[in-house]
Order: structure tokens, then sequence, then C-alpha cells
């Protein structure tokens, strides 16, 4: 009755789990607008380090987090992301929009996939009771009807849950990641903090070129001769010193 009593409640959140991660491996490896992002974003560094480490033919997922790092000399306010972002929505406008292929990131992003398997394999375990049980009352109505509609439901979630095995494996090894040693919640939160920060710095872009440029303030110096002509006729009356009781022009003459 437990089993029956809370089904619901965990299929409803295992579900939608389950369809993110599958969706949000699917589209990271299918997309190539993002491929041909992740192609600017490794030019980039080969050019920045060429003459350190020489060409490299992939990167690190923390990579994308160094990004934000790397600023201009100018305007401190200005990172490697909003160039490459620039040079994006200047030289290659089909991918400016890359992230809408790339779909349930913000959800994947929030899997466990410790937890999700705890709940598939409890759902598993509760329906093999649940036969039992129906099998002990073959007369009881509603434990009958309950495996009959639950054991479907079951059944499918637990294919869906392998396909998304396969499907986290093929992805995390594609950006040789341990897919092991990674949770999904780590995974695709760097993929999405990355859209988030991509986002940011597109539309900061997009301002500062529509802001108008303040112009810069000259100061200009003039000179001793300059000085003396303009204020030639300027006359100052001083206070007398408080202690000698005259004035310093006095006291100069």
């Amino acid at each position: 009755m437990a089993y029956i009593g809370y089904f619901d409640e965990i299929l409803l959140t295992a579900q939608p789990q389950v369809d993110a991660v599958v969706a949000a491996s699917s589209s990271l490896m299918a997309s190539d607008q993002f491929k041909k992002i992740l192609e600017i974003v490794l030019a980039f560094g080969n050019y920045m380090n060429s003459a350190k480490r020489g060409a490299a033919y992939g990167f690190k997922l923390e990579t994308f987090e160094r990004l934000l790092d790397t600023r201009a000399s100018e305007d401190r306010k200005i990172t490697l992301l909003h160039y490459i972002a620039q040079v994006v929505t200047d030289q290659y406008p089909h991918c400016e929009h890359f992230y809408e292929t790339i779909v349930q990131l913000e959800e994947a992003a929030r899997v466990s996939l410790v937890t999700l398997q705890t709940d598939v394999s409890g759902l598993r375990k509760g329906i093999d009771l649940i036969l039992y049980e129906r099998e002990k009352q073959q007369a009881n109505f509603v434990i009958y009807a309950f495996y009959t509609n639950a054991v479907q439901k079951v059944a499918k979630l637990g294919e869906q849950f392998l396909e998304l095995k396969e499907q986290y494996t093929k992805v995390c090894v594609l950006f040789n990641e341990d897919p092991s040693q990674t949770e999904p919640f780590e995974f695709f939160g760097v993929f999405s903090k990355f859209v988030k920060n991509y986002k940011r710095c597109v539309k900061e872009n997009h301002k500062r070129r529509n802001t108008p440029a303040v112009p810069k303030k000259v100061l200009k110096v003039i000179t001793r001769d300059e000085f003396r002509e303009k204020f030639s006729d300027l006359q100052v009356e001083l206070p007398p010193h408080p202690l000698l009781g005259t004035t310093s022009k006095e006291l100069g003459n």
C-alpha cells in the first residue's frame, strides 16, 4: 500500500529527468552549430597558446570557465568570451543562436544519476512486490488494477533509463569525460552556464555598440607667459599676517 501511495510521485519525478538527460545528450552530439562554436573556441585557444604549446586538437570542459578570466588590456570589462561572441555575430551569424539547438540543458543540469537510478530501481523492486501480492490476493481488485496499469509504465521507464545511460555515456566520451565519475548535473551544468554567459556577452556587446562614445576630456596646459598675460590685471587683497601685522606682499617689497 505504501508503494501504491508514492508510485505516482516518484514516476512524475523520474520521468522528466530521464527525458531531459536523453534530450540534452542527443542534442549536444547532433548540433552542428554548437560544433562550430567549439571550433571557434579551439581556434582562439590555439592562436593564443601556439607559441607555448603548439596546436591542440581539443580542450577540457573547464576551458569554458577560463573564457571569462582572459580580459582585454584596454577595457577589463571585455573578456575573451565577449570577443568570441562578437566574432560569431559578425562572421558566423547562422550560429549566433546555437543554444536553441541544444534542448533541456537546464533540466539535465539538475539531475543526479545516482538518485535517479535509485528511484528507477525502487520502482522495479516495488512492481515485483505488487506482482507477488497480486498472486496472493487474486480477488483484490485494487492491487490487480494498479499492477496492470503500473507495470507498463515501469517497463517503459526502465527502457528509457537504459537509453539514458547509453546516450549519456556517448556524450561524455565525446567530450573526453568519464561518465562513471561525472554526474549529469556537473556535466550539463558546464554547458548551461556557458550558454548563460554567452547570452549575457552578446547583450553587452550589442549595448556597447549602440551606446555613443563619450568624448574624452582634454586638459589644456598653458605656459607661464600665457598665465601671466591672462591674470596680469588680477588684484588680490591679502589679509595681514596675524603675528607680523603686515602682508606677504609688503614683506616682499
